[in-house]
């Protein structure tokens, strides 16, 4: 009887272990078992964009035509009016002057003949747009020469012979005949270097006639420097024959001289 009650014991113990075996290894096959996770949000797939082509527009090759090339000639000669059109030609072109190379326009003044290209000379002038046929028997060859020089290298040289003041005032007389500003400014700066150093030279009173002569009374540039000069030196020039006779015989650089002539002159007593 004892023994059965001493089985019965061990038995129990026995299913008690093995109960507790059990929840143990389940805790830890719970706790050991990969979580699965979240599902993911659908996302659209991102759909690729065809490339967009822009369409040409129906004038894209307008830039070659006449009236494309005649804004194109305009919006430079607008520029060099303001900011010397030199910086947008190098002195490269310079080589190109007076050569067959390109050449499409041929220049004839008197028996001197220029070979020059179309487009240097339209963008440095409004009237060479227009009008690329010209007769200049108006002008030496040398003054002509000296305009088609600037528009290749933009300066030029006096290869006449003449004073350099009178060549400088007949090259700003063919530059505001054809419209070109930077030449008008540059032959006049040119101008003003040689009659400040050059006023005493006899061939001071001849460039006051050929300034008189060739520019028009509301154009003053040339004409306010060689007043202002005049007044500056104008007991000396009064006692030069050449001088006098110039007051004398021009009219107009008698009137724009006489309003200053008694603050700056001085009385002699005798």
């Amino acid at each position: 009887m004892e023994e059965k009650t001493v089985l019965l014991e061990m038995v129990k113990k026995k299913r008690k272990m093995t109960s507790r075996i059990g929840r143990r290894v389940l805790c830890s096959s719970q706790s050991h078992r990969p979580q699965t996770p979240p599902p993911a949000p659908d996302i659209p797939e991102p759909v690729a964009e065809a490339p967009s082509i822009a369409s040409e527009s129906p004038d894209c090759c307008s830039k070659m035509a006449p009236k494309g090339f005649e804004r194109f000639l305009s919006s430079l000669n607008e520029y060099g009016t303001q900011h010397r059109i030199d910086s947008l030609f190098p002195n490269m072109n310079s080589d190109y002057f007076n050569t067959d190379t390109f050449s499409d326009v041929v220049i004839v003044c008197e028996d001197q003949e220029f070979k020059v290209h179309r487009l240097v000379l339209a963008c440095h002038s409004k009237y060479f747009e227009k009008q690329l046929n010209g007769n200049w028997k108006d002008f030496d060859p040398g003054i002509v020469e000296s305009m088609l020089r600037y528009m290749y290298s933009f300066n030029y040289s006096n290869i006449r012979g003449v004073s350099s003041m009178v060549h400088d005032a007949q090259v700003y007389q063919i530059a505001d005949k054809y419209d070109i500003p930077t030449l008008k400014e540059y032959s006049k700066d040119r101008f003003c270097k040689f009659i400040t150093t050059g006023w005493n030279m006899d061939e001071f009173p001849l460039a006051i006639n050929v300034v008189y002569e060739s520019t028009p009374s509301e154009d003053r540039g040339l004409r306010d420097l060689v007043v202002e000069t005049s007044l500056l030196h104008l007991d000396t020039l009064l006692e030069q024959d050449g001088f006098s006779n110039i007051l004398r015989t021009n009219a107009d650089f008698s009137a724009d001289l006489i309003p200053f002539l008694t603050p700056n002159t001085s009385i002699k007593e005798c």
